[in-house]
């Protein structure tokens, strides 16, 4: 079981050893204590601090024998803050090193819908593949780990070409079904600050667990559902 403090690092490290192995997550972690269901709470594009507090109020719905660690309010918070004025204010811009240090996981979701980026595509390295529980059987899955800052500032230029700007986009929770959904595809406990950015094209799962609450995982799970 992870411990608190976990680096960035860290947290790559694990995943990707756990995803070249071909290792899936199996069910026999201890239960999660029982948590109230939640509401998704919209986000402002500006936000105001109260709707904030509505979002943060939501407490997540963690599933049975997922390990799931809580953060701070203030971490949430500005976690919070730094997905919104990245992708849902007017005049935002994705900027690689306020989100993410020099090392991203893009998870198969959303690597899916980039891989064939002509500028992405001249990164060779870092493809990985995630091995996901489906019932009886194993679905394999296709992802990249970004390992430098220009890569990962690259992914993110690729990201903007690919998705529109979406002026309805919200800030929510992750649900529970997307909560088992990464908890399989990864080695290390779910930490916050986790949250869902949800428009019309994408439903963009974002862990900032890492130092500085950067970004460590991003996946899109609009069309990946178990």
């Amino acid at each position: 079981m992870k411990t608190g403090g976990i680096t960035i690092a860290l947290v790559l490290a694990c995943a990707l050893v756990f995803a070249l192995a071909g290792g899936c997550r199996t069910s026999d972690a201890p239960p999660a204590p029982e948590r109230a269901e939640s509401a998704a709470a919209p986000v402002e594009a500006e936000p105001e601090r109260s709707s904030i507090d509505d979002l943060l109020a939501a407490r997540p719905v963690v599933p049975e024998g997922v390990v799931y660690e809580l953060a701070t309010a203030e971490e949430n918070r500005a976690a919070i803050e730094k997905l919104t004025k990245a992708f849902l204010a007017p005049d935002g811009a994705v900027v690689s090193e306020d989100l993410c240090g020099p090392t991203l996981i893009c998870g198969p979701g959303l690597w899916a819908s980039l891989k064939q980026d002509a500028e992405l595509k001249k990164i060779e390295t870092g493809v990985t593949s995630f091995r996901v529980p489906a019932g009886d059987q194993v679905q394999v899955f296709e992802g990249k780990l970004l390992q430098t800052q220009q890569e990962v500032a690259t992914f993110w230029r690729a990201f903007a070409r690919r998705f529109d700007r979406d002026p309805t986009a919200i800030v929510r929770r992750p649900t529970a079904e997307e909560l088992s959904l990464y908890w399989a595809m990864t080695p290390y406990d779910i930490t916050e600050p986790v949250f869902v950015i949800e428009s019309r094209g994408y439903s963009l799962f974002v862990d900032l667990s890492g130092d500085d609450t950067k970004i460590v995982w991003v996946d899109d799970y609009k069309k990946m559902r178990r």
